[in-house]
């Protein structure tokens, strides 16, 4: 499981960096809307974590 975690979170974290970069230097819709995309999720996980707190 431990292995699985950080597989997924390195694949997670170069998927997020690219968009970023290609967002950030291209600014098309396509990468505005996957990185909307992105940030709504992490404020969703976000949110879940802070009120199991």
């Amino acid at each position: 499981m431990k292995k699985l975690r950080s597989y997924l979170k390195t694949t997670y974290t170069a998927m997020a960096t690219y968009v970023l970069a290609i967002d950030k230097s291209k600014d098309t819709e396509e990468f505005n809307q996957s990185l909307d995309v992105l940030n709504a999720v992490r404020k969703h996980y976000a949110d879940l974590l802070t009120k199991r707190k």
